[in-house]
């Protein structure tokens, strides 16, 4: 119960999956707004439905997810 206080998760089975499946429609959500942009930089579907996701440049990746790498 304390970790899921401290990652900020519900302690409760029940609360943890409503709030995973709202946490998922959000973002499958924004993922439809991205693929209706239709940039080609971005995340985007091909004409024949293969989905592209671009690698990250090196500004866009967070200092906490770039230090464990340089370890």
């Amino acid at each position: 119960m304390e970790f899921c206080h401290l990652v900020g998760k519900p302690g409760e089975a029940a609360d943890a999956l409503a709030q995973a499946g709202d946490e998922l429609h959000t973002a499958l959500a924004d993922l439809k707004t991205q693929l209706a942009r239709g940039n080609p930089g971005e995340v985007r579907l091909t004409g024949d439905g293969e989905l592209i996701i671009p690698p990250l440049t090196a500004e866009g990746v967070p200092a906490e997810a770039d230090a464990p790498a340089r370890r």
